[in-house]
């Protein structure tokens, strides 16, 4: 017979509403809460979700509503944020979008129908108006919603397009193509207005066609790839904006037998795996996917418990790791850097 919440209480030598309140996530002494822990794991006990549920009026899930769990961006965030969730007795549902905006309409719906506690998104077509209805907490990562004041997670997304492109710039590449996520994106728009900001301080201006927008698949960054180095004057360096287009870059210039760095330097973001196991190992701009998912499960757990905290917005430190992608062009060095 499973043990009920009363042999806990008889093992650990405390009060029923001791062990409640452990299982509800309240303040207890660290000796008793470390009793409570012991008679649980002893016992193997499994609180009733569905009794807990319909005392508290809380479902403990959490509605997660992403463009694609087809990218290693999300799919890590996602795993650390459960993780950290999971500490406070709260799971996840997550809806995978596929970009499209019927289907992000509809994932709100049924969230709402499965009365979830609260929200985390990375919204492609949701407004300020569809969040404001909720009337539940709301984490975003990696884009806000303007007019929409709440937690959320980030990169200095106009920093790290800036550091990418100085990178270059400072090793003598004038001629560079941007693989860009999607037009009006807001993080792809960040990461291009610091690319330029570095091209402008170095007096270079890129041409149009270089410029290039993708749907953050590895299928339109390959067909990008191919399209630009196959021009009459291809630019002497790439900077791909997000993991998928990271890969499809590199995928398009093995296919064109193009050898990187001395054909074209490559520079990367986020695709840490492919970054490393590259040869030779593309330079990158990698996001900390563990923090941004820890920081996304803390500032979530800190709003259920005090919905009317002021917003707060985290910045996650990103970090250049270097390869040897990028050929140094300036006049009297041919080394890669």
């Amino acid at each position: 017979m499973p043990a009920t919440i009363n042999d806990v209480a008889q093992r650990a030598n405390v009060a029923k509403s001791t062990v409640s309140k452990y299982i509800n996530h309240g303040n207890l002494r660290e000796d008793v809460k470390a009793r409570v822990e012991q008679a649980i794991q002893e016992l193997n006990f499994v609180p009733n979700e569905l009794a807990r549920g319909l005392k508290t009026m809380k479902s403990f899930t959490i509605g997660v509503i992403i463009p694609t769990l087809d990218s290693s961006f999300t799919a890590q965030i996602i795993s650390a944020m459960e993780q950290e969730l999971q500490n406070y007795g709260y799971g996840v549902l997550v809806s995978d979008c596929r970009g499209n905006k019927d289907v992000e309409k509809e994932a709100l719906k049924f969230f709402q129908q499965k009365t979830v506690d609260a929200y985390v998104l990375l919204p492609s077509y949701l407004s300020e108006e569809e969040l404001r209805e909720l009337n539940k907490p709301v984490v975003l990562f990696d884009r806000p919603i303007e007019g929409f004041p709440t937690d959320t997670v980030l990169i200095d997304n106009e920093a790290a397009g800036y550091e990418a492109a100085k990178y270059l710039l400072e090793r003598g590449h004038k001629n560079i193509g941007l693989l860009l996520g999607g037009e009006g994106v807001y993080t792809s728009d960040l990461r291009a207005k610091g690319a330029l900001k570095a091209c402008a301080e170095f007096g270079v201006t890129l041409k149009s066609e270089n410029v290039m927008h993708t749907n953050y698949t590895v299928k339109t960054a390959i067909e990008r790839t191919l399209n630009v180095m196959q021009r009459e004057d291809p630019p002497t360096a790439l900077i791909a904006f997000n993991a998928d287009t990271t890969l499809g870059c590199v995928m398009a210039l093995n296919q064109l037998q193009l050898s990187i760095p001395s054909d074209v330097s490559v520079f990367g973001f986020d695709n840490f795996s492919i970054a490393k196991f590259s040869n030779p190992a593309i330079t990158i701009v990698h996001q900390n996917h563990q923090k941004m998912g820890e920081e996304i499960a803390k500032l979530l757990i800190k709003r259920l418990h005090d919905p009317k905290r002021t917003p707060r917005t985290r910045t996650v430190d990103f970090q250049m790791i270097e390869g040897g992608s990028v050929i140094n062009t300036v006049a009297g060095h041919c080394r890669v850097g």
